[in-house]
């Protein structure tokens, strides 16, 4: 097994890291943006690093369109590239305003496609993956088109970045979508957020089982009225059902707690767990671990602007009872983002950003750790309440609607940042395997000193004895 790791990746001025892919060499793509401290820190460029298998830079790019260029996720492709996704106001229909941006790399990170995808107003993308097909699905949301506020978007791209279909879902509010996975069916499940119910101002959790099309099977709206509550991620568990992750304010012992919801494959509820302290607590990206459990991050602790808190990790059984927590970080402000399980069962966390680690700005930090919580002696345990909920679950009306939003080839300018790696905290214990080579020379070197007079004495000793036995 590789070792774990935990370190800190240093740039000149802010830096901001959104998630993080397994590449097909072992190592680990995190996508995010750049912040421009020379023109005033408002605008940021896309940034990608490349990592290798044990945390340490292979390379690392950033795309700047000459205006504020925002990256939010890179995933590898089938033909060792990587395709990132995000927004731009450099380019487009936007007019200064954001149109969403989707970025073809190669291996090395050099630009094979760059494409803007919008109207006149704003544009995001949040989440995209490849396809069976090679092309890619995408969402995020749009305010150039749908019913009014921003709408979810989805579009489904060809391998080169041709528009084959995109459609909106929403209301006369906001709407968002931050995560699209695939299901066995060959459709969509994609988890967001929507203030269309009701009268409600605050947000609701909204998860869409979608089919291949991106047509609207059935969705359920998460959470009561007039509560903050947020769904972030969606994937399909081994029975054919639902795993969301999230964050809820209508139940629990603080500000926030991580949500932790299963739905069936018809979108009932199964069960719902609610956990933290008296503190925010929030989860971000969830995955399906191969024992069938829930691997996910997050932050806990302070109300994650002007107070301290931690990056937040935990493991539950696929009935939702925990199996550990811990936190992690600084004296400062920490958030994680998003959590993968390695092919070795370890774990990678990506933080999003800690003020505590790095130089004293906003800094990337990318985290190893064993799959049983422990292998850091950085990581604090995590005294989080976890408790059942029941909460309301309704099916909104709402279908979505075709739309052809503006498709335009784009050049941003490319360059290879330097970036600085420090260990932010030692492995504990180190795994089997995985010691440094002066480890074992110095074992042989020791056992050596004491093996080899010993060894002599013993056969000085039989020696004599061979000659008094003649």
């Amino acid at each position: 097994m590789v070792g774990n790791f935990a370190k800190a990746y240093i740039g000149s001025g802010s830096d901001y890291a959104y998630n993080i892919g397994l590449t097909q060499d072992g190592g680990y793509i995190v996508s995010g943006r750049k912040n421009k401290a020379d023109r005033g820190g408002q605008e940021n460029d896309f940034l990608v690093l490349k990592l290798d298998s044990i945390g340490d830079v292979d390379w690392a790019k950033t795309f700047d369109g000459g205006g504020d260029d925002r990256g939010y996720d890179a995933q590898p492709t089938s033909d060792g590239g990587y395709i990132m996704v995000g927004s731009s106001d450099s380019f487009g229909e936007g007019g200064g305003r954001a149109n969403a941006l989707v970025v073809k790399m190669d291996a090395s990170g050099n630009i094979e496609w760059a494409n803007t995808y919008g109207g006149r107003s704003f544009e995001m993308l949040y989440y995209v993956l490849q396809t069976n097909d090679g092309g890619y699905i995408t969402t995020g949301w749009t305010s150039s088109f749908g019913a009014g506020g921003s709408d979810i978007l989805i579009m489904k791209l060809s391998s080169t970045g041709v528009l084959e279909w995109a459609k909106t879902w929403g209301g006369s509010t906001g709407d968002r979508g931050f995560s699209i996975q695939p299901t066995s069916d060959g459709g969509y499940i994609l988890a967001g957020t929507t203030n269309e119910v009701g009268t409600d101002v605050d947000n609701d959790g909204l998860v869409l089982k979608l089919d291949s099309e991106g047509v609207v099977e059935w969705a359920r709206v998460i959470g009561p009225s007039g509560t903050s509550d947020w769904t972030l991620e969606a994937e399909q568990t081994p029975d054919g059902g639902y795993i969301i992750g999230g964050s809820t304010d209508a139940y629990g012992a603080g500000d926030h707690d991580a949500l932790f919801i299963e739905l069936d494959s018809t979108g009932e509820l199964e069960w719902a767990k609610v956990l933290g302290d008296e503190t925010d607590d929030k989860a971000g990206g969830i995955q399906v671990t191969p024992d069938g459990g829930y691997l996910s991050t997050g932050w806990s602790g302070g109300d994650g602007v002007s107070t301290p808190n931690d990056f937040f990790n935990v493991k539950v059984d696929s009935s939702g009872n925990l199996e550990w927590a811990h936190l992690s970080g600084g004296k400062d402000i920490e958030y994680g983002w998003k959590t993968v399980q390695t092919p070795d069962h370890g774990i990678v966390a990506a933080a999003g950003v800690s003020h505590s680690c790095g130089a004293g700005e906003e800094d990337l930090m990318v985290m190893k750790f064993s799959a049983d919580g422990t292998g850091l002696d950085c990581l604090k345990e995590y005294d989080g309440v976890l408790d059942s909920w029941t909460p309301p679950v309704s099916s909104p009306s709402i279908t979505t609607v075709n739309r052809s939003p503006t498709v335009s080839s784009v050049s941003p300018s490319t360059s290879s940042p330097t970036v600085e790696v420090s260990d932010v905290c030692s492995e504990h214990p180190p795994p089997s395997g995985s010691l440094p080579l002066s480890y074992y020379i110095l074992t042989f070197l020791a056992v050596g000193a004491v093996s080899i007079p010993l060894v002599i004495y013993i056969l000085k000793k039989r020696g004599k004895q061979k000659q008094n036995f003649v």
